[in-house]
């Protein structure tokens, strides 16, 4: 066979089997601002550090500016191919409050400090997410997010975190 066939062939099995690790296990977060409208952000390399961190609160730090982190609007997952919409992050409390430690965050980067370092990790913040777990476990969407979450997943409308 033709060198450029056996080429393309080998990228497109590489691709596939990204794209299979990919969808077995990933989280999802989607903001929402006025000037962008929706936009979904999915990665597939944070994991739920037991009695700490999830992979939800990791992603929401590595957000790429401070008005996506400021604007998220619901969370979920990927596990096996199928989307879930379930996550602390839904429930408007936790959310709220997890935002505020962005804020916190933001305060202290814009004082010299490290952002990783800063008040953002802190164990109030892990406290905060071991009572959400224990009041609210499986928080889903709205239907209606749930929606626009969807159509942006099947639109590969969504930028990898």
């Amino acid at each position: 066979e033709p060198l450029s066939q056996s080429v393309c062939w080998r990228t497109k099995r590489m691709w596939m089997d990204i794209e299979k690790q990919f969808w077995r296990d990933s989280v999802w977060m989607m903001t929402f601002d006025y000037k962008e409208g929706h936009r979904m952000w999915i990665s597939t390399k944070y994991k739920e550090i037991p009695n700490g961190e999830s992979a939800h609160m990791q992603m929401h730090l590595d957000l790429p500016t401070f008005e996506h982190k400021l604007n998220v609007d619901c969370a979920g997952s990927i596990q096996n191919g199928v989307m879930h919409f379930n996550s602390l992050y839904n429930n408007q409390e936790f959310r709220s409050g997890m935002i505020a430690y962005v804020v916190e965050a933001k305060d202290d980067v814009d004082e010299g400090v490290d952002e990783r370092d800063s008040a953002y990790p802190s164990q109030r913040r892990r406290e905060e997410r071991l009572r959400y777990k224990r009041k609210t476990p499986n928080t889903p969407c709205t239907p209606e997010q749930q929606k626009i979450a969807s159509n942006l997943f099947r639109r590969n409308g969504w930028t990898v975190v």
